[in-house]
């Protein structure tokens, strides 16, 4: 009798012995780094003519730079991902506009729904930064009013025509984050594109948050993706149209 308990004891032992197993629980921990949430968003890049949008584009994209540019008249999108914090993923759309004045109106269309604004001068040109303020104006009026902006100085590496001193009082007066960057040698790229990412996921009211928050845990309020879209979805479908249809090897724009 002794021995039929030991024998049923140490099969019962086996049968519950898998879950202290390491590769078990790797399999567990893995499923549930699955349900990290990606927070969808768009952002438009905005400057005149010439000040480095498409440059920015390409260096943050696929970390390169190109002499020869022509002026971006339809506006491309790309898409990329950046890690938040350990639980949120920030998928963002960005679109590279024109800056030239007859295409105003197409510019103008890429406001609805926008996230996020990287507003772009160029060092090297001081009309461009005169004309900030008209893009601030244009920004407040169609923008929606939650949107976060950086700002970013172009071509560091140049010799500069604005001050640092007449940036930062403008940068004061209207209480924006700004970075100095070069597109051309990547500079401060990255962080300009991290910190607005931030700063949009941080815009967003506490109620919003803790949602998104919770939702990460009982993977509710969630699209089958495990993300959650901040603006139209018809801009994600879009942008991945356009995606699959572009030439990644093609880029025109302004440089």
């Amino acid at each position: 009798m002794s021995s039929i308990n030991i024998k049923n004891n140490s099969i019962k032992k086996d049968s519950t012995s898998y879950l202290n197993d390491s590769k078990f629980k790797s399999s567990i921990f893995k499923k549930e780094e699955s349900k990290k949430l990606i927070i969808k968003f768009k952002i438009i890049l905005l400057g005149d003519v010439s000040v480095g949008k498409t440059a920015l584009m390409n260096r943050y994209m696929y970390g390169q730079y190109n002499n020869e540019y022509q002026c971006t008249i339809n506006a491309e999108s790309r898409i990329k991902e950046i890690p938040i914090n350990e639980e949120i993923t920030a998928q963002m759309t960005i679109w590279d506009t024109c800056g030239e004045e007859k295409y105003k109106a197409l510019t103008r269309q890429y406001y609805r729904e926008t996230n996020g604004i990287i507003l772009i001068f160029d060092l090297c040109n001081r009309n461009s930064f005169l004309n900030l303020k008209k893009w601030l104006n244009e920004i407040s009026e169609i923008a929606p009013k939650e949107v976060s902006i950086v700002l970013v100085g172009n071509k560091v590496d140049m010799k500069r025509e604005v001050s640092l001193d007449e940036i930062n009082q403008f940068v004061s007066d209207n209480l924006l984050t700004y970075f100095e960057i070069s597109a051309k040698n990547g500079i401060n790229v990255d962080f300009a594109f991290e910190k607005l990412a931030k700063e949009i996921v941080n815009n967003l009211n506490n109620e919003n948050y803790n949602t998104i928050v919770d939702s990460i845990s009982n993977n509710e309020s969630m699209h089958s993706s495990g993300s959650i879209l901040l603006h139209d979805k018809s801009y994600d479908r879009k942008a991945n149209i356009d995606n699959n249809n572009q030439n990644l090897n093609k880029f025109l724009g302004c440089c």
